[in-house]
């Protein structure tokens, strides 16, 4: 898979939840199937966030010291192990879908690695504040 056939997956699935107050977008790379970069907007005047795990389940998981620097490069936060995590500034779910592949790259993928969708949902209530 073409980084560009992977960028526009990227770009049409945030789509789908762009405007939402509450969604999220998971993807995995389907070579390792561990590495997941998921986005996802929170609701109300909070940024939408993207985070990265080198381990799905989050169990054990820890960065390689390669993985911490370069995901500090891309400013994320990654003492929030197991999923660091970075807010989305202005541009929001846009500044995401460029920054899912460079990020699927600092956990480890080659560059030819093949995307899968894990998860995708709009609205989701469910991680609405209930105070």
């Amino acid at each position: 898979m073409t980084p560009d056939e992977r960028l526009a997956r990227y770009r049409a699935e945030v789509g789908a939840i762009d405007g939402s107050e509450y969604g999220h977008v998971v993807f995995t790379n389907l070579d390792q199937p561990d590495l997941v970069v998921q986005v996802a907007t929170l609701g109300g005047q909070q940024p939408a966030v993207i985070e990265a795990t080198p381990n799905y389940d989050g169990e054990n998981a820890r960065l390689t010291p390669e993985q911490r620097l370069a995901l500090m490069a891309l400013g994320f936060d990654v003492t929030a192990e197991p999923y660091p995590s970075r807010p989305l500034g202005g541009h929001g779910l846009t500044e995401a879908t460029d920054l899912f592949e460079p990020t699927f790259i600092a956990l480890g993928s080659a560059p030819d690695f093949r995307l899968g969708l894990v998860s995708a949902e709009n609205d989701h209530r469910a991680w609405a504040d209930p105070a």
